[in-house]
C-alpha cells in the first residue's frame, strides 16, 4: 500500500517535472528564435 502511494507521487513529480522542463526549452527557444529580431531593432 505504501509503495503505491509513493510510486504514485513519484509519477506525480516526474510528469511535472517534465513538463516544466518543456516549457523552460520552450521559452529559451522562442527567446533565442526572437533574438535577432530584438537585436537589429
Amino acid at each position: 500500500m505504501y509503495y503505491l502511494i509513493l510510486s504514485d507521487l513519484l509519477h506525480h513529480f516526474f510528469s511535472f517535472f517534465k513538463h516544466k522542463t518543456l516549457l523552460h526549452l520552450y521559452v529559451v527557444y522562442l527567446y533565442y528564435r526572437n533574438l535577432p529580431s530584438v537585436r537589429s531593432a
